[in-house]
C-alpha cells in the first residue's frame, strides 16, 4: 500500500465517528445509531446514549434508561461514565448510592469522583449534624443554659456546627456571658472542619467580628473563605471594605467587580451599594444613569424577598 492509500485508510471515519457526527446533526438519527454500536458492546457508544436519555435529546428523557447505560460503559470499561452516574443519583438524593458510585470512580482513577465523593461526605456528615443541632438551637431562648451545656458537648465531641452555634452563643451571650475571644476561637474551629454550610455561615459570622474589631486585614482574609463558596454575604462584606479602602487600599473598580458579583449571588443590598459607587464613583455619566435604575430597583426587589422568604433571609443581610 503506497504512503497515499495510506492516509486515505487513516482517515476514514469509525462507525462510532458516523453516529457521533450523526447525532450532532440529526439527535433523533444519531440516537438510533448509537444505541445499535451500545447493543454491539462499544462503551462510548453507551456513555454518549446515556447522555442523550439524561438530556432528552433526540429521545424522550429516561433518567433510568440513563443510568443502565452509564453503568453498563462503566462495566464495559469506561470509568468516566461513573461521573455524570453519581451526579444522577445525587440529583434523586440517594446520596448512599452515589457516595457509591463516586467511591467506585474515584478507585478507577477519576478526578471528579475522588473530588465529589469527598463532597458529599462532607455534606452527609454537615446534614446530619443540622438534624442534631437545630432543633436545639430552637429552643436557645427558652432554655439558654440548657442549650448552652448541650452546644459545649456537642462541641468538644467534634462535631462542626456545634462548634459554630457554640461560638455564636459566646459572642451573643446566649446561656453565658459574651466573650468575644472564644467566639473566635470556636468559629475558627468550625471553619477548621472544612464543611461547607459551616464554611460559608461561620467566615460571615467570623469576618463581621474581626471588622468589629478593626482587625480588617485578617477580616477580609476570613470573608473570602465564604466568597470562595460563593456566598453573596462575604462578597458583599468584601466589596464594601474594597469600597472603604478597610484592610486593603481603597480600589473602587474591585468595589464595583465585586458588588457585581454579590448580585450575581443574591444580595438585594449590594444592588444598593453598586448603584450608590456607580453614582459617585468615577464611572461617566452612563454609569450614574444605571446607577439611578438600580437604586430605584432595590427596593421592590427586597420587598419580594421578604414577602416570600422572610426578612432573615440570608439575601437582604448586610
Amino acid at each position: 500500500m503506497d504512503e497515499d492509500s495510506r492516509n486515505v485508510t487513516s482517515r476514514t471515519p469509525t462507525p462510532l465517528d458516523t453516529a457521533r457526527t450523526l447525532f450532532v446533526r440529526e439527535p433523533t438519527a444519531g440516537v438510533d445509531a448509537l444505541h445499535v454500536l451500545a447493543e454491539e458492546g462499544v462503551a462510548e457508544a453507551m456513555t454518549l446514549l446515556a447522555s442523550a436519555y439524561q438530556q432528552g435529546r433526540g429521545a424522550p428523557q429516561d433518567p433510568a434508561a440513563a443510568k443502565a447505560w452509564y453503568r453498563k460503559a462503566a462495566d464495559q470499561g469506561a470509568p468516566e461514565a461513573l461521573h455524570p452516574l453519581g451526579c444522577l443519583f445525587f440529583a434523586e438524593k440517594d446520596y448512599p448510592q452515589a457516595r457509591i458510585i463516586f467511591a467506585e470512580g474515584a478507585a478507577r482513577g477519576d478526578s471528579r469522583c475522588a473530588e465529589d465523593y469527598t463532597k458529599l461526605v462532607a455534606y452527609e456528615k454537615g446534614e446530619q449534624e443540622v438534624r442534631v443541632v437545630r432543633p436545639l438551637v430552637a429552643r436557645q431562648r427558652a432554655e439558654p443554659d440548657v442549650v448552652f451545656r448541650e452546644l459545649c458537648r456537642l462541641a468538644k465531641n467534634g462535631s462542626a456546627y456545634g462548634m459554630l452555634y457554640l461560638a455564636q452563643a459566646h459572642k451573643l451571650g446566649r446561656g453565658t456571658a459574651v466573650d468575644r475571644s472564644q467566639a473566635e476561637m470556636w468559629y475558627r474551629r468550625a471553619l477548621a472542619e472544612g464543611l461547607p454550610g459551616v464554611q460559608r455561615y461561620g467566615a460571615y459570622q467570623l469576618g463581621w467580628l474581626l471588622a468589629e474589631d478593626r482587625r480588617y486585614e485578617e477580616a477580609r482574609e476570613i470573608f473570602q473563605v465564604g466568597a470562595n463558596q460563593g456566598f453573596g454575604p462575604c462578597t458583599h462584606r468584601l466589596a464594601d471594605m474594597a469600597r472603604r479602602g478597610q484592610g486593603c487600599a481603597q480600589d473602587l473598580r474591585s468595589a464595583r467587580a465585586l458588588y457585581e458579583q454579590a448580585v450575581r449571588e443574591g444580595q438585594v443590598f449590594a444592588i444598593w451599594d453598586l448603584g450608590i459607587l456607580m453614582i459617585r464613583g468615577p464611572f461617566g455619566w452612563r454609569a450614574r444613569a444605571q446607577g439611578m435604575r438600580l437604586l430605584l430597583q432595590t427596593w421592590s426587589k427586597a420587598c419580594r424577598v421578604a414577602i416570600d422568604a422572610g426578612y432573615k433571609d440570608e439575601r437582604l443581610w448586610r
